[in-house]
């Protein structure tokens, strides 16, 4: 039985007497640790110690983006406190609805050119009872997105997406709602989001 399936444990008398590498499919040392405690990384047909200050190494993703290291070994970092984007905030309102089953737009926010909205919350109020219908995707072809209600009891209601819903260019988000009380009354709703460039 090989020693990695049966994961015992070793003990050593003294620190660095067992040293550890990482390895690829064909045993090739992919990284190790070596005698002076560095952590070597493999480069072409050599192993190249991480921020010797010979050669600069970076971390690069599948976009070519790279996150240097400096010779020191430190990286830069820029710690960013709020989304960024462009914070998008719209309110509007429908007066006298009349009682029906039948919803009516009060809210259509169209997504800027070259930008992408990140919908994360929508809200909406009335005096009396209403259905609540909210919609993104291309114009008249908009999908269902959230359904809500609002009761006399509390008069608004509101649809909050953790996992924030991506509307792309010229998409539209709809907010439709439905007067489902005994009279006419005024319906209100507002969506909140940030705009960024995708």
């Amino acid at each position: 039985m090989a020693d990695y399936d049966s994961s015992l444990p070793i003990r050593t008398e003294a620190d660095g007497d067992v040293g550890s590498r990482i390895v690829g499919d064909t045993t090739t040392n992919v990284a190790e640790v070596n005698t002076a405690n560095e952590l070597l990384v493999h480069d072409a047909d050599t192993l190249t110690a991480l921020g010797d200050g010979s050669t600069i190494v970076q971390v690069v993703d599948a976009n070519s983006d790279a996150l240097d290291i400096n010779t020191d070994g430190s990286i830069n970092v820029n710690v960013v406190t709020t989304n960024a984007g462009d914070q998008i905030h719209v309110y509007d309102t429908v007066v006298g609805a009349a009682a029906s089953a039948t919803p009516v737009n009060v809210l259509t926010y169209t997504v800027t050119t070259a930008k992408s909205l990140l919908l994360q919350y929508v809200h909406a109020s009335a005096s009396g009872k209403a259905k609540v219908i909210v919609k993104a995707g291309t114009p008249s072809s908009e999908t269902v997105r959230a359904v809500f209600f609002i009761s006399t009891a509390n008069g608004f209601g509101f649809a909050e997406f953790p996992n924030k819903i991506e509307v792309v260019a010229g998409d539209n988000v709809l907010v439709d709602m439905a007067n489902i009380d005994k009279g006419s009354q005024d319906l209100y709703a507002y969506i909140n989001g940030v705009e960024v460039t995708p």
